[in-house]
């Protein structure tokens, strides 16, 4: 699986967390701005049953409007949001095998198998990835019509979720976003901790500039469309712009409204129209730390976590 899709399914995890723990219930427009957010991101990035899931859901929802969601309405209304599917139409697994199917080395025994070739091992480490996550995974087969395997992974707990905030690792240069979109958030978090950055991200705007004002970060990544009566992006830029204590912070403004002039005036560093590639971000930021060390004949890059 790749580090993308991981990481959508470790946000997902931890949003559906977030609702589920809470005792009031969920506005509409927050699970309606979720699936959608959901069945972009998970096409995009190839995870096409998720997609599919998630915009069944949101045509769903979109028909049967209702101003508030419950616990139980939301686990009866996302349950499969939480599961990994994958259907072949090949030529399926003989019922007498399929308690074996996850043992290491083993392989069908039979001539259409061993045309296919194979070592027998990659059912038995993809087992052991999801024990690692405390999750299962089953197998449902029919022979010569093909085999559906499930993965089903729990839910992340507060405390990991805690913890993977609160982690920090000494002489990385630290980046906020400021992004409602966790979707988006989790790819950009991803795109920046590979090339050595330690990342930290907030959906709304008061608890981001109490977090700067605190820890004033290397950079800021900011969305200009946030949660709505709330404050927006270019209220966020004015109150960091207007702060003596972090006026000097490059910010790169990354939103769907292409006002890249107003952005500018406003006094950001950089500003990116989405859709772009998350590489791009990450090469502004480090072109921004080579050009405020050319002054002084040095030059850092972020390292990485293998070095």
């Amino acid at each position: 699986m790749e580090k993308y899709q991981v990481a959508l399914l470790m946000n997902i995890r931890k949003q559906l967390q977030e609702w589920f723990e809470k005792s009031q219930p969920v506005q509409y427009q927050d699970v309606k701005r979720f699936l959608h957010s959901l069945a972009g991101t998970s096409q995009t990035i190839g995870l096409e049953y998720l997609g599919k899931v998630s915009t069944e859901l949101l045509d769903h929802i979109s028909e049967h409007p209702q101003s508030t969601w419950h616990t139980k309405e939301l686990q009866s209304l996302l349950i499969d949001i939480i599961k990994i599917c994958y259907k072949d139409e090949g030529i399926g697994i003989p019922e007498e095998a399929i308690n074996k199917l996850f043992t290491k080395f083993y392989r069908v025994d039979n001539s259409d198998m061993r045309k296919i070739g194979g070592t027998g091992l990659g059912l038995s480490i993809v087992k052991e990835i999801v024990k690692s996550h405390q999750g299962e995974i089953k197998v449902d087969s029919e022979w010569k019509k093909g085999s559906t395997f499930t993965i089903s992974l729990p839910l992340m707990t507060t405390h990991s979720v805690e913890q993977l905030d609160q982690e920090k690792e000494e002489g990385k240069r630290s980046i906020i976003i400021i992004e409602d979109d966790k979707s988006l958030a989790s790819l950009l978090q991803v795109e920046l901790k590979e090339s050595g950055f330690y990342v930290r991200h907030f959906d709304r705007g008061e608890a981001a500039i109490e977090a700067i004002q605190a820890n004033p970060p290397e950079a800021i990544v900011l969305d200009i469309m946030l949660h709505e009566h709330e404050m927006n992006g270019w209220d966020i830029l004015k109150t960091l712009k207007d702060d003596p204590n972090t006026e000097h912070i490059p910010i790169f403004i990354s939103s769907a409204l292409d006002e890249k002039n107003k952005g500018m005036e406003f006094g950001a560093y950089a500003y990116l129209v989405k859709p772009y590639q998350t590489s791009k971000l990450t090469n502004t930021i480090l072109q921004m730390i080579v050009e405020k060390n050319e002054g002084n004949g040095e030059i850092l890059v972020p390292r990485s976590d293998t070095e």
